[in-house]
């Protein structure tokens, strides 16, 4: 995990150098010469040479993936002129989705294809070397097409998120709705494509709680230093209305719940319950040794204006964390930009005494800096202050990819609701 080096502020300004001049990349703009209609972005990631990948599906047909270097422009010798572009079966749409950089340079991408059932998908794993290639010897030529549980359990949309183990192996996150309630399930594969029978059930573990009508859903994950596997995303109890914040540590090999986390009558579980109204997390982060928090948002009433953005620290046991803040940090927008708008903080990257949170909606999209032990926004972080306002709107969750040495801050994001745009942002990080 990256955190950054420890100090008192972090400021913010634009990366003339990337893209226009403006700090902005849009997918329409690097990719002219497609004859693409829709480049909505489905995952990016950040590799240890400093570049970037993005991937999208193009005309709801095949899913791509391309390489961007330090500057923001294709690398062409990445793939076929800097991009790579297939489906999964014949005669079935590919879907994009999250990609990730394993220890030895492969690369994963959990996208997703039609199967010739009109309303479900297959989730599916693509494994490419640093190249661009398919790497043949995982799977069946450098894929794998995920068969759901049983029958009664499908799946209209693709994986949440996808990342590597040391080992070479590989966690993806799948909701899966049964006739009653939606469950997320985890799926490990060992570095040829196998699933790994001692995790969980054949490969699988399903998030569930006692009650029969209770729905769960992961929205993010990622190995710890010690090796475990921790998640984040929300539970649901029919007929409640409202959702819980729910974060899951699980041991790696087995798949099973870690005992010293969360409640000792529900091990491995940490639920959030700020208030009656309900909260959800979006994604976890490692920021110290056996140190973590996690971002999201809760209801402060029945309104959707009325969703605040969350931040939660806690340590390995799941207790709060007091070196940052020992409660959960509920935080609407600066009056200014409208505290009544609805907040939902998408993603975030913890510093030593700072927190950075991204968000947006109907009426734009943002980063912020929040103070670490306060809580309050920190107003040093850019000349607008504690939070850097973008006129675009968006209606997709963003996602932050923080480098070191030169700090840079990359915010990815889909913008224009109505026909989804892919947009990078990126910002120097100074400390």
């Amino acid at each position: 995990m990256t955190t950054a080096k420890k100090a008192t502020n972090i400021r913010a300004t634009i990366d003339a150098t990337w893209g226009s001049g403006q700090g902005k990349l849009q997918l329409d703009d690097i990719f002219q010469d497609d004859p693409a209609k829709s480049r909505p972005l489905t995952g990016s990631t950040l590799l240890r040479d400093k570049s970037l990948l993005v991937t999208s599906t193009f005309d709801n047909s095949s899913f791509f993936i391309s390489k961007l270097n330090h500057l923001g422009a294709v690398d062409l010798a990445f793939g076929v002129e800097g991009r790579v572009v297939g489906s999964f079966l014949a005669n079935e749409q590919a879907s994009g989705g999250p990609i990730a950089e394993g220890a030895d340079g492969r690369l994963f991408m959990a996208g997703s294809t039609t199967n010739g059932k009109s309303s479900e998908v297959s989730p599916a794993i693509l494994c490419l070397d640093s190249k661009g290639n398919r790497v043949s010897s995982f799977g069946e030529n450098g894929q794998v097409i995920i068969d759901p549980p049983d029958t009664q359990r499908l799946t209209k949309k693709g994986p949440a998120f996808v990342f590597a183990l040391p080992d070479g192996s590989v966690i993806v996150g799948v909701d899966y709705h049964t006739p009653a309630v939606l469950r997320a399930h985890l799926y490990k594969f060992d570095a040829q494509g196998a699933p790994v029978k001692a995790f969980g059930t054949d490969g699988r573990v399903e998030i569930k709680h006692g009650l029969r009508h209770a729905s769960t859903s992961l929205s993010d994950g990622c190995v710890l230093d010690n090796g475990l596997l921790l998640f984040a995303g929300y539970e649901k109890y029919e007929p409640d209305v409202n959702t819980d914040g729910l974060v899951v540590m699980l041991n790696s090999d087995s798949g099973a719940p870690h005992e010293n986390f969360g409640h000792p009558e529900r091990p491995g579980v940490l639920v959030v319950r700020y208030n009656s109204r309900g909260a959800e997390l979006n994604t976890v982060r490692q920021r110290a040794p056996n140190r973590f928090t996690a971002s999201g948002y809760t209801n402060m009433g029945n309104a959707l204006s009325e969703r605040y953005g969350m931040l939660i620290a806690f340590d390995e046991e799941g207790k709060p964390d007091f070196d940052v803040f020992g409660s959960p940090n509920i935080m609407p927008l600066p009056a200014d930009l409208g505290s009544d708008r609805r907040v939902n903080w998408a993603d975030h990257v913890p510093f030593a005494d700072n927190i950075v949170v991204s968000g947006g909606d109907e009426k734009g999209n943002y980063i912020a800096c929040v103070k670490a032990r306060s809580g309050g926004y920190n107003s040093d972080f850019s000349d607008a202050g504690g939070v850097i306002p973008r006129e675009e709107t968006t209606d997709s969750l963003s996602r932050l990819h923080y480098q070191q040495d030169p700090g840079k801050l990359i915010v990815a994001l889909n913008i224009n609701p109505e026909n989804p745009l892919g947009c990078l942002y990126r910002y120097n990080i100074a400390q």
